[in-house]
């Protein structure tokens, strides 16, 4: 996951388990990217894996941790893929909540909250 922190730089999450309705799950935090990598799909160099672009939209910050790293987040997405991979689905207004699980910052823990019912958009919420 990568998020935009500023003009020049991405945060970015690696997952190691899948998003399934709001069972938490892990994540590893990795180094800042390039924005360039924003829209990137592909090979991982030095055979690493690969990088597929699964959703993309916004998102607004509802917390943030004294590391300047979001701790909750709004989603919004404007566009899901929908090849036969695993699709993640993820409606408007979800919260994401981050948790650091230890002091370095490097194992997180993720969970999705749904929307509530009656609001659809970000400015809702």
């Amino acid at each position: 996951m990568f998020l935009e922190s500023d003009a020049q730089t991405l945060w970015s999450w690696s997952f190691t388990d899948p998003w399934e309705g709001t069972t938490p799950f892990t994540a590893t935090r990795q180094a800042d990217h390039r924005l360039a990598y924003l829209d990137y799909s592909g090979p991982v160099s030095g055979g690493r894996g690969v990088v597929q672009q699964r959703m993309s939209g916004t998102y607004q910050t509802i917390q943030q941790g004294d590391d300047g790293l979001p701790r909750e987040i709004v989603l919004v997405p404007t566009h899901h893929d929908t090849g036969p991979a695993r699709t993640i689905l993820v409606p408007i207004g979800t919260r994401m909540k981050l948790r650091p699980l230890d002091a370095s910052g490097t194992s997180w823990l993720v969970q999705l909250r749904p929307p509530p019912k009656s609001q659809g958009n970000c400015e809702d919420i």
